[in-house]
């Protein structure tokens, strides 16, 4: 058993007699203390090698994680999760799609796939064009050669609102290290297009002196829920929503346009008015969107059965009476719109068709 304990004036636990090697170290970021091994004397040089082996890598997490730059996503899961990432740099064949989105003109995406990793991410359809085998949230293609496509693909086009992005978040960590989303900024800056960013990322702000320049621009911010256990549940590699609501208040101070985006809703844990409440003040605008079960049923189901029991009755209720979960929704949003006083609007996924009832075996 290997104990670390800082430096005290205390008595030492009953339990650690025997103490063979006691090694004073000292580490940036943590106490200077004694590194106890109560192990038996003959296992102490393999000991050693363990005790040296392990703080050396305290020491590399230590210095990674104090100089993680603070607008990227500093939690470990980010970390951990970007070393089983796939990522290529990849030459894009295309960048500008046209967007069926509301008052949307065109959608730019710098990278196929998503290091947020949201279970409930409707993106994952990218996968039949890219080929990945890799679970949606496991691999991230690099448009290398976006601005280059960018000045050839927009040349004979009438401009029109851009959004960034449609199908990944343009703000994911790896953007602090390849920049695609900025240099498109810069390019789209020259000829001053009016641009739309959607992102859950406050490394967003790390772009003001870019963002500032521009003459029509407006910034969202997606939250889903105040629920830390929850949003770490369904965005397991997103910042906590505090530091998402932080960066609205900035934005607002530096009085840049900007909304929230509330979406998708989670049955069960997305709590409209108390996600108004912290936002409003900050958002000129709020879009709130409904989960889109579609192709995710079986799937999301699952996942809140394991994770998030407690809320499986809310989903359940969505999946099995769509009309009258979006009906109820639309009550709350009317309500709040009166209330707050700002334009709410709320878009929905609804089934084409009556959805049957292969649900039996999720039980709350």
């Amino acid at each position: 058993m290997i104990c670390f304990e800082p430096q005290s004036t205390g008595p030492k636990p009953a339990a650690l007699t025997g103490v063979l090697a006691t090694m004073p170290l000292t580490y940036p970021g943590y106490a200077t203390g004694p590194l106890s091994l109560n192990i038996h004397k003959t296992f102490q040089l393999y000991a050693c090698c363990i005790l040296h082996i392990s703080v050396s890598t305290l020491y590399l997490l230590t210095f990674l994680i104090s100089h993680w730059p603070t607008t990227a996503a500093t939690d470990i899961r980010t970390l951990t999760h970007s070393y089983s990432m796939k990522i290529q740099h990849l030459q894009a064949k295309s960048i500008l799609n046209p967007s069926r989105l509301p008052g949307i003109t065109y959608a730019i995406n710098p990278y196929t796939g998503c290091q947020h990793a949201c279970i409930y991410c409707y993106a994952d359809f990218m996968k039949r064009y890219t080929g990945h085998l890799e679970a949606w949230g496991n691999f991230v293609d690099i448009k290398v050669n976006a601005v280059e496509l960018l000045e050839q693909e927009l040349q004979n086009k009438p401009k029109g609102l851009i959004l960034l992005s449609s199908v990944t978040d343009p703000y994911q960590p790896l953007e602090l290290k390849e920049g695609k989303t900025r240099s498109i900024l810069k390019f789209l800056l020259k000829h001053q297009y009016p641009v739309s960013i959607l992102t859950k990322s406050d490394l967003v702000l790390r772009d003001l002196d870019l963002i500032e320049a521009f003459d029509d621009i407006e910034i969202g911010i997606s939250i889903t829920t105040l629920n830390e256990t929850h949003r770490k549940t369904f965005e397991p590699c997103t910042i906590t929503t505090q530091r998402r609501i932080e960066a609205l208040k900035e934005l607002k101070q530096k009085t840049i346009p900007s909304y929230t985006f509330i979406g998708p809703i989670l049955p069960g844990t997305t709590n409209l008015n108390k996600i108004l409440h912290e936002v409003a003040p900050f958002s000129d605008f709020i879009y709130c969107e409904t989960l889109n079960f579609r192709g995710k049923t079986e799937q999301l189901l699952q996942h809140v059965q394991t994770h998030t029991p407690e809320l499986l009755n809310a989903f359940l209720f969505a999946v099995k009476h769509p009309h009258e979960h979006t009906q109820q929704l639309q009550d709350q949003v009317n309500l709040l719109q009166h209330h707050y006083g700002k334009e709410i609007k709320l878009f929905t996924h609804l089934p084409t068709r009556l959805r049957k009832e292969p649900l039996q075996n999720h039980k709350a």
